[in-house]
C-alpha cells in the first residue's frame, strides 16, 4: 500500500488530516475512474474499498441534469427511508451461507481485486442501514445491494429473498 493509499484509509478510519480531527456527522463521498475505463486509473485497495459503496454512475442528458440542478437533485419517491427493520433478513442470510459473511480472498473473482465490493461484517452490517432507501423497488434494492457487498453477494442474497418465503421483512 502506498503512502496516499494509507493517507486516505486513515483519514477514513481515524476521520483525521494529520492533527485535524474531523467533527462528527462529516461523511465521505468519493469519484473515481474504473482501471478497465482507463489504463492509468489504480484500483482502490480493499480495506479502503470496503468503507465505501461502489455504484456505477450513469451520465445524465443535459435536460435531465437541468431538471436536477433546478429541482435541488431531488430523491426519487423510491428512495425515501422505509421504516422497515433489513436486519432480520440480512442475518437470516448470513446465518444460512455463512461462507458468505467474510469473503475477502484476493483474486477470486468476488470483486475484491478490482478495488469493487466484497462482503465483510462492515459491508453487511452498512446493506442492513442503506436497504431501507431502496423502498420497494426490486431494482434499487438490487442496485444497492451491489454496490455495498458486491454483485456476486448480491445475487445470492436476492435469490436468498425470493425463495426463502420470508420476504423483505426477513420473518415468516
Amino acid at each position: 500500500m502506498n503512502l496516499r493509499t494509507l493517507e486516505c484509509l486513515r483519514l477514513v478510519l481515524e476521520r483525521a488530516v494529520h492533527t485535524t480531527v474531523l467533527p462528527e456527522g462529516v461523511r465521505f463521498a468519493a469519484t473515481g475512474i474504473h482501471p478497465s475505463e482507463e489504463p492509468t486509473a489504480q484500483a482502490l485497495a480493499a480495506p479502503m474499498a470496503n468503507r465505501f459503496a461502489h455504484i456505477e454512475w450513469k451520465g445524465l442528458s443535459g435536460s435531465e441534469w437541468m431538471s436536477a440542478i433546478i429541482a435541488d437533485w431531488p430523491l426519487p419517491a423510491a428512495c425515501s427511508p422505509s421504516d422497515i427493520d433489513r436486519r432480520p433478513i440480512v442475518a437470516a442470510f448470513v446465518d444460512a451461507r455463512p461462507a458468505m459473511a467474510d469473503c475477502y480472498a484476493p483474486g477470486e473473482g468476488r470483486g475484491d481485486e478490482d478495488g469493487r465490493a466484497y462482503p465483510t461484517a462492515r459491508s453487511w452490517a452498512a446493506l442492513c442501514r442503506a436497504l431501507p432507501f431502496a423502498g420497494s423497488d426490486e431494482d434499487l434494492r438490487r442496485s444497492t445491494a451491489e454496490a455495498v457487498i458486491g454483485q456476486r453477494a448480491a445475487r445470492e442474497f436476492i435469490a436468498f429473498v425470493r425463495a426463502g418465503g420470508r420476504g423483505w421483512s426477513g420473518r415468516r
